[in-house]
C-alpha cells in the first residue's frame, strides 16, 4: 500500500464533525495493520503519524497525560498547573479538563495560589501517590534506537523544531 492509503487512514472527520469531534469522547481508533512494504514506503510526515498513534495507544493505566502527571506530582509534591502544562506540552484547555478529572477520581487536589489567585498549585493525595507508584517506569519509545541514534534522532527533531517555532 501506499501513502495515499495510510494518509487516509489518519485523516480527520472532514465538516463539522471535524471541528466537534474533541468535545466528545471517541474510543481511541484501532491501529492500522501495517506490513514491511506498507512502512517502507512511507513518507516522513506518515511515519512521525504512526509513531505518534502508537505512543498514544500504548498501555497507559489513566490515560497517557493523566499518568505522567501523577509522576510528577509524585516527584514534587506539588506544582504549580502553568509550570506542569508548560513542562508536559499540554495545551490549557487540555490541562484543565484533565486535572479535573484526575480531581473526581480522588488522585490530586487543586488549590488557588496564595500569591495570586489566577493560578491553581496541584497536590498529589494518598490515592493518587500509590496510583503513581503502581505505575512503575514508563518504557521510552525509542527503546529500539542505541544512545547514539536516539541522540542522532533527536538532533535532527530539535532543528525541525527550531525551524518552525523560533
Amino acid at each position: 500500500m501506499n501513502n495515499e492509503y495510510l494518509e487516509k487512514e489518519f485523516d480527520r472527520p472532514e465538516g463539522p464533525e471535524r471541528h466537534h469531534s474533541h468535545h466528545r469522547h471517541r474510543p481511541h481508533p484501532q491501529p492500522i495493520p501495517l506490513n514491511e512494504a506498507m512502512i517502507e514506503s512511507a513518507d516522513l510526515d506518515i511515519l512521525f503519524r504512526i509513531c505518534e498513534q502508537d505512543k498514544h495507544m500504548a498501555d497507559a493505566k489513566f490515560g497517557m497525560s493523566q499518568d505522567a502527571i501523577l509522576r510528577e506530582l509524585n516527584k514534587k509534591e506539588e506544582i504549580s498547573q502553568k509550570d506542569l502544562m508548560h513542562k508536559l506540552h499540554v495545551r490549557p484547555g487540555s490541562m484543565s479538563e484533565i486535572i479535573t478529572k484526575m480531581e473526581e477520581k480522588g488522585l490530586l487536589v487543586r488549590e488557588k495560589d496564595d500569591e495570586d489567585r489566577r493560578h491553581a498549585i496541584l497536590h498529589i493525595t494518598n490515592e493518587g501517590r500509590i496510583a503513581a507508584q503502581n505505575l512503575g517506569e514508563p518504557e521510552s519509545f525509542f527503546d529500539v534506537l542505541n544512545d547514539d541514534e536516539q541522540e542522532q534522532l533527536a538532533q535532527l527533531l530539535r532543528k525541525v523544531v527550531k525551524a518552525r517555532h523560533l
